[in-house]
Order: C-alpha cells, then structure tokens, then sequence
C-alpha cells in the first residue's frame, strides 16, 4: 500500500522543536535556564512524541552535552541535566516504575527488530534506475559539501554559533534517514527529505545573500536597516516562503483551531472511525463482554484502546515478531494467559503479509490450541481449544 506523505511529517515536530530550542541557547542570553530545562525535558517529551524521535533527541542531546563540556560550561550543563532528571522522575511518578521498565523494553523490542520487521533493500544508486533514490543521496552528499564550505571558508565570515546550529541539523537529517531506511520506499524517502532541503536552500540562500552585500547590490530600503532587524525580516520572509513549498497550510482552519479542537475532543471514537472498523470494534466488543482482555494476531495496534480492553499479552501487534527469539516470548505469554479468543485476520489490516512465513512459530502454536470461532469476507475470529 502507497500513501502520500509530507517532507515535513508531524513526527519530526518535536526533533524541529528540539533544534529550535538549540538555536535560541545558542544566540540569546535571556531566559538562558528556561532554554536550558525546556532541552532537558524533551529527553522524555520525544520518547512520548515517538521511540525514534526520541532516540534521535537524546542522541543529539548527549553531543549537545559533550559539547558544552569541551566548552566548560558547565552552567548550562546543570540546567539541561536537571531538566532531564525532573521529566524523567516526573514521569516514572506519573506512570509507575514497572510501565517504565516496559517502555525501554518495548523500545529496545522495536529499535532491534525494526529493521528486520519492515526493511526493504535500498535501491543501489545510479544502477537501479530508482532515479528517486539516487537523487536523495546525492542530496546528502550536496548539503554535507555545502556545510563544509559554510563551515570552513573564511570568505563567509559565518559566527562560530551559526555552524554549531548547521551542524546539529544537519546530524538529524542523517539520523532521520536512517529511520526512512526501516521501508526504504518512496513516501517514507519523501518524509525523511524535508530537513536536508531545508539545509540546502538555507546555505545556498546565505550564499546568495553574502555575494549581494559583498558586490553592495543592496536596495535602499536594505540599508536603512540594521543587521539585526534585516535578519529577522531575511529569516520570516524565508519561513513564509519556504512554508508555501512544502507545508499545506490553510489559514481559515488555523483561525478556527480552537474551535475545531474542542469539537475533536468531545467527538465519540466512531466520529474518526470508517464503516468497517467500527463493524469489527462493535462485534468484538460483543463477542468479548465477559472477556477480562483481548488478543490480536494482526497489525491492528489501536484494538485494545477501541475496544476498551487490555491486550492478554505485552504483543498486540506482530509486526515485530519476527524473530525465534521474541516469537517464544509471545508464545510463552499466550501459553501463561491462555486468551479465550484471538483476531486472527481482518481485512482493514493494511499490513497484512504471510505471516506463515514472517512468524511461523507463532501460527504453528496457534493451529495446535485454536479452531475457528467466526469468519468472514471481514474478519478471522479463533477460539482455543
């Protein structure tokens, strides 16, 4: 299944919200330990957001500390650590100690699986005729050449904070990469691209910029003002224009935000829902009333929730049982808990492969313990033995 996707998806917010936080510490002395806590507590705020994004933040997080140790400023370090501290306890307040344990279970689970679970061969370049996939590394490469020359010439005069920033940016858009390689397919190359644009026409537009003040090509409105106030005008006018390109944005809506959010929250789960999944919802809400929880053998993750009932194992998705190893885990879990009745199959599973092949351990025990409970052109219900 194809589907459309943006350069700019909303799971790279919070890492865009990660760099800006960055780039304010770096330029302004106001507010510093504000800055400072807030990059701090995004160490949690992102693994909420997403598991990958928020391997990324951390990740960028302890280069951002080892970079202010080098530095010796230790003044921001306290700050960024205590914030790291305060999100975490606060969390493990907020959720108890053995969900956290859970989560980094379910994370390690996901981060070491991913690849094996759902990864495609990338196309070789320049060979595979997948002009696409030739194009984005050549994007790479162009914009870790353009930061060398951004970096390192010294014709550009470039403040030493402003190479940090390209730095750090940059790094998230390799690491962002490689998140798209877990499909290595067309819309997840496109989600992943949106960073390394951005670096590209930013450089390539301060070049620009720096061959007009040094040939003094300026208008006259430019130099009735002063540095400061024409960067902050260069960096709006940027930002609207590059939004154009590759943000939907419709102003009407933006307008009405906090009138369509407060219909959103009090709309019913069926509101968001089509005709066939809430057809499964309602006859598994049915058929498992006197249930104490749910077992899925499909890919549709959102079950427990819609159906108001715990998931009988930690697994309630098998995207990524794919090992021997954690489908023995998940057999052992179904063996323990012994499940009355398991949703083999259902077509709104967009990720619907042969599972005989990707978790054959997993199918063989369920064909030892279950028999077919109900099925139909829209769904596969077992019942044990």
């Amino acid at each position: 299944m194809q589907f459309d996707a943006s350069e700019f998806p909303l799971r790279i917010f919070i890492l865009l919200f990660f760099q800006f936080i960055f780039l304010k510490i770096l330029t302004t002395n106001k507010n510093q330990f504000i800055l400072l806590l807030m990059l701090g507590f995004l160490s949690v705020c992102s693994f909420l957001w997403t598991i990958d994004m928020g391997i990324f933040n951390n990740f960028l997080l302890v280069l951002i500390l080892v970079f202010f140790i080098i530095r010796k400023d230790f003044h921001k370090i306290k700050f960024i650590i205590f914030g790291i501290i305060f999100g975490w306890i606060g969390l493990v307040y907020l959720l108890g100690y053995n969900e956290i344990i859970h989560l980094f279970e379910t994370s390690y689970f996901m981060i070491t699986n991913v690849d094996q679970a759902s990864g495609f061969i990338y196309p070789t370049p320049f060979l595979s005729g997948e002009a696409r996939f030739t194009k984005a590394l050549l994007m790479y490469i162009l914009s870790g050449v353009l930061l060398v020359f951004l970096c390192f010439k010294k014709d550009f005069e470039v403040p030493p904070f402003l190479k940090i920033f390209f730095i750090s940016l940059y790094i998230s858009s390799i690491l962002v990469f490689k998140q798209a390689l877990t499909r290595s397919d067309t819309p997840h190359l496109k989600a992943a691209s949106g960073i390394t644009y951005l670096i590209i026409v930013t450089i390539i537009l301060f070049f620009i910029l720096h061959y007009v003040r040094k040939n003094n090509f300026y208008l006259t409105f430019f130099k009735k003002l002063n540095k400061k106030n024409f960067n902050k005008i260069l960096s709006f006018v940027f930002i609207f224009i590059y939004s154009l390109f590759f943000f939907e944005i419709d102003l009407k809506k933006v307008l009405q935000f906090n009138k369509k959010i407060n219909i959103y929250i009090n709309q019913e789960n069926e509101k968001f829902l089509d005709k066939e999944t809430i057809k499964l919802v309602n006859y598994y809400k049915d058929v498992s009333k006197n249930d104490d929880c749910i077992q899925s053998i499909t890919n549709i993750a959102s079950l427990p929730y819609l159906v108001n009932k715990p998931s009988c194992t930690r697994f309630f998705t098998n995207w990524y049982n794919v090992t021997e190893k954690h489908q023995k885990k998940f057999i052992n879990e179904l063996e323990n808990n012994k499940p009355r009745l398991l949703l083999y199959s259902s077509k709104i599973d967009i990720y619907n492969f042969d599972d005989e092949k990707r978790i054959p351990l997993i199918i063989s025990y369920i064909k030892n313990n279950y028999v077919t409970y109900s099925k139909t052109d829209d769904w596969h219900f077992l019942k044990r033995k």
